[in-house]
């Protein structure tokens, strides 16, 4: 039996790039020594400012913002939502998704009355996907209105 361990994602913290840069390097000879290889063609060994991760930009001063195509296809998807009136469950989930890969907790806080709204509409062990649904109440519109501006996804949380 072959057993493989992978080590992701260390940062190291310190005050000045200097001190980053020892850390670094100590950090990397213990692992080398201890029998980990490091793929550095994978390997970021410099630190950045800003970093694109699973579709959202983590920025150590701004915090956490979905990536300039996340905003674009999450306003388009809301956009078509508040035109079409009404939708069917599957493409309403479909969205949602989107919605939730957003990363910032102000865009999961408005995430919610779209998935309430589903839930109280849609029965997981009886309805079809196609199953379609208004988007008429006050709280959904609010919603959809947050989700349409591009400017509101980016605050970063």
């Amino acid at each position: 039996m072959s057993m493989y361990s992978y080590i992701d994602d260390i940062l190291h913290d310190q005050a000045s790039e200097e001190s980053v840069i020892s850390t670094r390097n100590v950090s990397i000879s213990l692992h080398l020594q201890l029998g980990f290889i490091i793929n550095l063609t994978k390997s970021s060994l410099v630190t950045f400012q800003v970093m694109t991760h699973l579709s959202a930009w983590i920025d150590t001063l701004r915090g956490v913002m979905p990536t300039p195509d996340r905003v674009q296809a999450i306003t388009l998807a809301s956009q078509n939502l508040l035109e079409s009136g009404s939708v069917s469950t599957g493409h309403l989930q479909s969205v949602v998704g989107i919605m939730a890969s957003c990363h910032t907790s102000l865009c999961l806080f408005r995430l919610r009355p779209i998935s309430s709204y589903m839930a109280r509409n849609f029965k997981w062990q009886s309805d079809s996907v196609s199953k379609m649904i208004p988007l008429n109440t006050p709280e959904v519109l609010e919603a959809l209105q947050f989700w349409s501006d591009s400017s509101r996804l980016v605050e970063g949380v």
